[in-house]
């Protein structure tokens, strides 16, 4: 799996399939930042790149546009060595039964068992807006030092910024759905901006 990171009309996306970045930095002489991802049963591979585009033919287009039109071009590389990002994780993914290890630009950089949690499930969703892509656990990996850290312990209760009391109440069951507003009995998240909590129907 790989995706590159660009601005598009000057909007730069929050994440890609099981990525979220969370710092952006591109290396120097560099446009873009490029992503890519190998899984093999519980071990992850990661590569993260700079990348920047020479171009090496053109075609000269002024006589129609303003710009010319790109005909080819060579990519190079340079290994990111800032910024910050989540990879996000589920049984499609990995065995979260057993311990999962990150490695990130040849340096291994977690090893340990995950534990799912409901704030994953609330946030992944509330990102990414896909059934599909649900993740109740994550490893947050910071480039500078080279480091990664995620729920390792029972994590129940959720904790975010307060609440943006003019932003929209959005309520999700725990298979991570978005829903209407509860009324069968059951157990919900409730969010508001920045803001999420259990709550529970009786």
């Amino acid at each position: 799996m790989s995706w590159e990171d660009y601005p598009m009309d000057g909007n730069w996306r929050k994440g890609f399939f099981n990525i979220q970045v969370t710092r952006r930095s591109i290396p120097a002489q560099c446009e873009r930042v490029y992503y890519e991802m190998d899984i093999e049963g519980n071990n992850i591979t990661m590569r993260v790149n700079g990348v920047h585009y020479q171009t090496t033919d053109i075609y000269d287009n002024s006589y129609q546009y303003s710009d010319d039109l790109v005909l080819n071009f060579n990519r190079h590389y340079a290994t990111a060595t800032s910024g910050e990002f989540k990879v996000y994780l589920n049984n499609d993914l990995v065995d979260l039964s057993k311990p999962v290890t990150l490695t990130v630009n040849g340096k291994k950089v977690f090893n340990g068992k995950l534990q799912p949690n409901l704030a994953d499930m609330v946030n992944s969703t509330a990102l990414f807006y896909d059934k599909e892509r649900v993740y109740p656990t994550h490893i947050d990996v910071n480039l500078d030092n080279m480091t990664a850290d995620g729920p390792t312990s029972g994590i129940d209760s959720l904790t975010a910024d307060d609440a943006d009391e003019n932003a929209p109440i959005e309520y999700y069951n725990l298979q991570g759905i978005r829903i209407e507003k509860p009324t069968e009995k059951g157990i919900y998240i409730r969010r508001q901006g920045s803001k999420a909590t259990k709550i529970a129907i009786h």
